[in-house]
C-alpha cells in the first residue's frame, strides 16, 4: 500500500510504535521465536485508533460522520471524530454493552441503538442523510492506517507468520498488503503464512490452513 507512510504523519503518536517484544515462554511452547505486539497500550484499548484516524483525516469541524458498531470500532470513530470537531452517531445493535456505550459516549459521539444485530444497524447508518458513512472493513484507507502495524513488525525483524484476529477485515487487510516484502501465502481464521513473491489470496478464495513444516524455526509475530 502507497500510502501508509502517509498514514504515519497523521496518525497521533500515542497510537503508533506500540510495544513488542520477543516472548521466552511463547518461544518454547510453540519450538518457534515468537514476537507479541501489544495494540492495547493506547486511549481506545486496539488498533482501531491507527485505521480510523487514517480514514478520517479529511474529515473538517462541524462534518457528519456515521458508523455501525458494537464496540471498538465506534470507540475510534468517536474518539477520531472528536478530534478533528466532527458531529459523531454511532449506529449500534442491541443489545449494546454498558461500558462500550459509556465509552462512546464519553467521546463525545451520539448512540443510536438498532433493534437487531449488526446487519441492521449497518443499514440504519447507510441510511443517515448528509454525512461521511464510515465502514470497517471496507473503507481502504482503514487497513492502509492498520497496516503502519506491520511497518513496525517488519522494521524490527522478518517473520514467516503472523497470527491476528480477523474480525471485519481492516487489521488482517492491513498486515498481509502492508510493506512490500509480506505477501498472503494461506490464510486461516485468525493467521496467514507470508512468503515473498506470492500474490494476496482473493477474497473470493476459500480460506487454508497452513501446512506444517520441519524446517529450522523461524520468528512469528502476535498481535
Amino acid at each position: 500500500m502507497a500510502h501508509v507512510d502517509a498514514a504515519r504523519t497523521v496518525i497521533p503518536a500515542v497510537f503508533l510504535d506500540s510495544p513488542q517484544y520477543e516472548d521466552e515462554l511463547l518461544n518454547a511452547a510453540l519450538g518457534t521465536r515468537v514476537t507479541v505486539k501489544v495494540e492495547t497500550a493506547n486511549p481506545l484499548l486496539s488498533f482501531k485508533g491507527r485505521a480510523v484516524s487514517y480514514a478520517l483525516r479529511k474529515v473538517t469541524a462541524g462534518e457528519r460522520v456515521v458508523c455501525a458498531s458494537s464496540g471498538n470500532f465506534g470507540q475510534a470513530v468517536a474518539f477520531v471524530g472528536r478530534a478533528r470537531g466532527a458531529r459523531v452517531r454511532v449506529y449500534a445493535p442491541t443489545p449494546l454493552n454498558p461500558v462500550k456505550r459509556e465509552r462512546i459516549l464519553a467521546f463525545g459521539a451520539h448512540v443510536v441503538e438498532v433493534t437487531g444485530g449488526g446487519e441492521q444497524a449497518r443499514h440504519a447508518a447507510a441510511a443517515a442523510e448528509d454525512a461521511l458513512l464510515l465502514v470497517d472493513g471496507v473503507d481502504t484507507a482503514l487497513a492502509e492506517g492498520a497496516a503502519t502495524i506491520a511497518q513496525e513488525l517488519t522494521a524490527a525483524a522478518s517473520f514467516d507468520t503472523i497470527v491476528a484476529p480477523v474480525g471485519d477485515g481492516s487489521l488482517i487487510s492491513g498486515l498481509a498488503c502492508g510493506p512490500a516484502p509480506m505477501h498472503l501465502q494461506h490464510a486461516s481464521s485468525g493467521s496467514f503464512r507470508l512468503g515473498a513473491g506470492h500474490a494476496p489470496l482473493p477474497r473470493s478464495s476459500p480460506a487454508q490452513t497452513p501446512t506444517p513444516t520441519h524446517s529450522p524455526p523461524r520468528p512469528a509475530a502476535q498481535t
